[in-house]
């Protein structure tokens, strides 16, 4: 019989040793066999096996088999505590605490009768379901009552790490696991691997990565087959973005738990589909999902990744099904872990403007667990998108009250999210008061430094705003994180802000090289590229941008501008449809977001630039019946529509009434903003108002206003400097105007705009000759430049009428080269209206008919006339009401028939008397010819000679006159005399052909 029962106490022994190497199949037929053995002898001692095959049951996630054996231990030994107390896993596992609270307080007072020190064991099981429960001070409590009974007992140390870390009290939590791996150590037990890996848990979450790092790497070294460990070391190096590490590390935790036969794989698989979704490798991670799930298919967590997953593919209704599946076996299992469903669920409801949709399932999680603060966090989130931004912050005050409640630094982040609504509100300076108490709580938070950089930055206080960037990036630099990029880029912006190009080329290279491949940080050095002068380098970097993010439109709206001012106009056109294709996909549906509300007014701008007026007034529209009070949309549609008013484009009727509430709103909106740290851009913003509508006294008070903050910036000053050169120029103040264009060309010299506006100022102010060489500057770099072919024609144009007529044909080459680049816009600056078309035809006629009238040869003089009138008819086409352009044509007509008689007089009557003159000359021969042979030659040459000689000289005589008629002053022979006036006294009569208006115009 005892060896019945010693073989009985073999089988249950290994069983316990295949139960610790997860082999749990093995281990239950051991333990089956001891039972057998144990019932055969009638012994309670069977007790003991069943709740070891209850525990291995339990842990193969057999719940219901698990309870069936513990009810079996009971019924055997209601006075035995381990039964209670693996009863209670069992029903913790199951997510039913209240259950498994009630069955380890049994246990407890059942080892307490007992005077056991086990009681120990259960007081941390039922810490366990207390902490998961959310009952923090009670599960501490438990965990300390544990300790008093075992100052040595580790594994309370080791639960009490826990509760402090789900408190986010990381730095008690990680001295408890310190603690606990020095008992453990000091077993010499190998559970000490327990304890780091906790430990590298709570230093991840303090986003000390490398120390989390050393700890997993300790708990593999005690032992290498141990699968937690690996695991936590991916989610380590999948926190600092080294994804390919992290899987691999999966991956071996995923070997080692499948050697074990153990369902806990299905972690390993799940954390390795969240590292391929932040690669973007969405099937690969949908496929672990599925692995996953069919390992466990009562697995809410992998229902949720796979969600997660789908949203990212923006496959939003998968994603909700997917959720919806977590949430149910969430709640089956009484788990409060539903709420995680609930948050992505309304994550993707508001990805599909179910915004009311999405608050309530936020609702639902925040009733699910009232005292959880990031239920209110995700509620904030959502009505922040909503732009309800009051609801929002009432939500972030929520669940900062929560945290302080539970003295947790948590509260940070609802600290972080209340001063972002702030911040969306204009309302700065209670923002950085909000990121200044986050940084109170924890001085070790970089997200918060980089936010206050970003408020003072929005203010203008860019010392200050880079001195928050720099604290930013050495702690996120300390932590190993990537997230680093955002100070560093952030910071290079600062720096452009001041005009340290350099050092901000410095910053976004720094950033590129921490993120491979990141869009944002390669359009950035693009852009400091650029203002460096390096254009082909920068172009190639927006490129590059625009492979690496195909949807964002700034790195192809930025090339389109670089290749405009270097006058590549046919490659800038090309981009600029590409530019446009993506704007209208970003922007297509609902607008929401201060982003995307930006976006649109920057497309809106620049479509009203490339005079697409309808479009852009539509687009202003749709932000402000989202945002009212955006100053800069109301500023871009009124400006917007004193152009569309003054151009020759349809239009709508009620314009002029539109623009009598345009103006004054957008003034009202801009002058609010002032004193929010915005005021250069706001002042020149209002200057240009003002320039549009013509109202020069406004104008020039908001640029003084302007030079008063442009705190010593070249650039800005050079801004406001050719704003006052418009001012001047418009009101007609053209020396002024010429001083100012060339102070901004001092800081701006490779301005073609600028350049063309100091042309044009130039022409007006009568300096001809300056004028033509700006111009010819211009063209040089830029042929297909409109204005400048217009102010160089323009120059032509009054030299000639000064008295140079040989300017006029110069004056049609340039007028030329203006309709062929700016019929196509393709090729040159601009499209030109019909206005502009007309224009420069007249111009184009007018120039040849002056041409005409200069003198040339009668043959070319027609010639002439018909290309004029061409150019007229042309003017008459494009602007059917130019009264001028009819007139020219009739003008034209009358000299052509007038020229038609002159042609029969000039050209005609000299032919005809050369040709006569001509026939008599060989008559006279052949007359004289024939008498020869008629008669003897004395007697011929006597009767003729005198008859021969008057025939001849006379008929020479007059064929010289006709060759030379045009030439000849005056021709006198006894009894003829021909009389013309010298070619240098000759003057074509003048056609009276109206002169042009200017083609001249800036570019504002």
């Amino acid at each position: 019989m005892a060896d019945d029962l010693n073989e009985a106490s073999a089988h249950n022994n290994r069983g316990r040793v295949l139960a610790d190497q997860e082999r749990f199949d093995d281990a239950i037929e051991e333990y089956r066999q001891a039972d057998e053995l144990w019932q055969k002898k009638k012994s309670k001692d069977r007790k003991r096996a069943l709740c070891n095959w209850a525990d291995a049951l339990r842990l193969q996630e057999h719940y219901d088999k698990a309870a069936e054996k513990c009810l079996q231990a009971i019924g055997i030994d209601p006075e035995f505590p381990d039964a209670y107390n693996s009863f209670g896993l069992v029903r913790a596992a199951q997510g039913r605490f209240d259950e498994a609270i009630e069955l380890y307080r049994r246990a407890n007072a059942l080892w307490q009768e007992k005077e056991s020190k086990d009681r120990k064991r259960t007081l941390c099981n039922w810490a366990d379901a207390l902490r998961l429960q959310e009952h923090y001070d009670q599960a501490a409590e438990k965990c300390q009552q544990a300790i008093g009974i075992d100052p040595e007992f580790p594994d309370a140390y080791n639960s009490f790490g826990l509760v402090r870390a789900d408190e986010e009290r990381f730095d008690d939590a990680i001295e408890l696991y310190r603690r606990a791996d020095e008992l453990w150590q000091k077993q010499e037990s190998k559970d000490r691997k327990r304890a780091l890996c906790n430990w590298a848990d709570a230093l991840r979450l303090q986003e000390h990565y490398d120390q989390a790092a050393e700890k997993c790497q300790q708990a593999i070294g005690i032992d290498p087959e141990f699968p937690d460990a690996y695991n936590n070391f991916g989610l380590v190096r999948a926190v600092q973005e080294r994804f390919d590490d992290a899987i691999e590390l999966y991956r071996r935790a995923d070997e080692l738990w499948q050697k074990k036969e153990s369902k806990d794989r299905k972690r390993a698989l799940c954390n390795w589909a969240d590292a391929l979704r932040e690669q973007d490798h969405y099937e690969q991670a949908a496929e672990k999902c599925q692995q996953a799930i069919g390992i466990d298919p009562e697995f809410p967590d992998a229902y949720n990744s796979f969600g997660l997953v789908r949203a990212a593919q923006e496959r939003f209704d998968d994603a909700i099904e997917l959720y919806r599946q977590a949430d149910e076996l969430w709640q089956k299992q009484e788990s409060k872990d539903r709420k995680r469903a609930l948050w992505s669920w309304a994550n993707a409801l508001s990805a599909q403007k179910h915004h009311e949709q999405a608050a309530e399932k936020c609702r639902e999680a925040i009733d699910l667990d009232p005292q959880g603060p990031w239920g209110h966090i995700r509620f904030g989130l959502v009505r922040a998108v909503q732009e309800h931004f009051d609801d929002a912050i009432e939500q972030y005050r929520q669940a900062d009250e929560l945290w302080q409640k539970k003295e947790s630094k948590g509260r940070k982040y609802a600290l972080l999210c209340w001063a972002w609504a702030l911040s969306a509100q204009e309302h700065y300076d209670q923002a950085a008061e909000k990121y200044q108490q986050a940084i109170g709580i924890d001085p070790e938070f970089p997200d918060a430094y980089n936010s206050f950089g970003l408020v003072r930055a929005t203010q203008g206080r860019f010392d200050d705003a880079i001195e928050q960037y720099r604290q930013a990036d050495e702690l996120w630099q300390k932590k190993g994180s990537k997230d680093r990029k955002y100070a560093l880029l952030n910071w290079g912006l600062a720096l452009r802000e001041q005009e340290k190009f350099e050092d901000a080329k410095t910053k976004f290279d720094c950033a590129q090289d921490i993120s491979k491949g990141d869009a944002q940080a390669v359009y950035f050095y693009g852009l400091s590229l650029a203002d460096l002068g390096q254009y082909q380098d920068a172009i190639a970097q927006f490129d590059k941008a625009s492979v690496l993010d195909q949807d964002d439109p700034l790195p192809r709206h930025a090339k389109s501008n670089l290749l405009f001012r270097l006058g590549r106009y046919e490659e800038s056109w090309k981009e600029w449809r590409s530019v446009r294709q993506c704007y209208e996909r970003l922007l297509d549906g609902e607008l929401r977001g201060a982003e995307r509300l930006q976006r649109a007014v920057y497309f809106a701008a620049a479509l009203g630039e490339n005079e697409s007026y309808e479009e852009s007034d539509k687009l202003y529209k749709r932000v402000l019946e989202h945002q009212n009070d955006n100053a800069d949309a109301w500023a871009g549609r009124a400006i917007l529509n004193q152009r569309w008013a003054k151009s020759d484009a349809k239009k709508p009727a009620e314009i002029h009434a539109r623009l009598n509430y345009l103006m004054p709103r957008a003034s009202e909106l801009l002058k609010r903003q002032l004193g929010k740290g915005t005021e250069l851009q706001t002042h020149l913003t209002l200057a240009a108002l003002y320039l549009e509508s013509c109202d020069w006294t406004e104008a020039r008070e908001q640029l003084d206003l302007a030079e008063s903050v442009c705190r010593g910036s070249r650039l800005k000053h050079a801004q406001v400097t050719e704003m006052r050169g418009l001012a001047c120029y418009h009101n007609g103040e053209h020396s002024e105007a010429v001083k100012h264009f060339r102070q901004a060309l001092l800081v701006k010299p490779g301005d073609l705009t600028l350049q063309s506006n100091l042309g044009n100022a130039l022409l007006l102010w009568k300096q001809f000759e300056s004028a033509q060489a700006q111009f010819e500057q211009v063209l040089k770099f830029a042929p297909g430049n409109i204005d400048a072919l217009r102010g160089a024609a323009q120059v032509c144009i009054e030299l000639a009428d000064d008295g140079d007529p040989d300017q006029y044909e110069i004056a049609v080459q340039f007028l030329t080269n203006a309709l062929k680049y700016g019929r196509n816009q393709e090729s040159g600056s601009k499209r030109l209206s019909n206005s502009d078309l007309a224009k420069i035809y007249y111009t184009r006629g007018y120039a040849r008919t002056k041409s005409y009238e200069a003198g040339a040869s009668p043959n070319t003089l027609i010639a002439s006339l018909k290309v004029a009138s061409y150019d007229f008819r042309k003017c008459n086409e494009a602007d059917p009401h130019d009264s001028k352009a009819r007139a020219a044509i009739e003008k034209i007509n009358k000299r052509k028939r007038q020229r038609r008689g002159e042609f029969l007089v000039e050209v005609l009557g000299p032919t005809i008397i050369f040709c006569l003159s001509v026939l008599v000359f060989l008559f006279a021969q052949l007359a004289f010819i024939c008498s020869l042979f008629g008669k003897s030659p004395e007697h011929a040459l006597v009767k003729d000679q005198w008859a021969y000689f008057w025939l001849t000289f006379t008929s020479l005589l007059f064929m010289i006159a006709a060759a030379y008629l045009p030439q000849l002053l005056k021709l006198k022979l006894p009894g003829i005399e021909l009389e013309k006036a010298a070619v240098d006294k000759v003057s074509t009569p003048s056609i009276g052909i109206s002169r042009p208006v200017r083609l001249i115009r800036p570019s504002v």
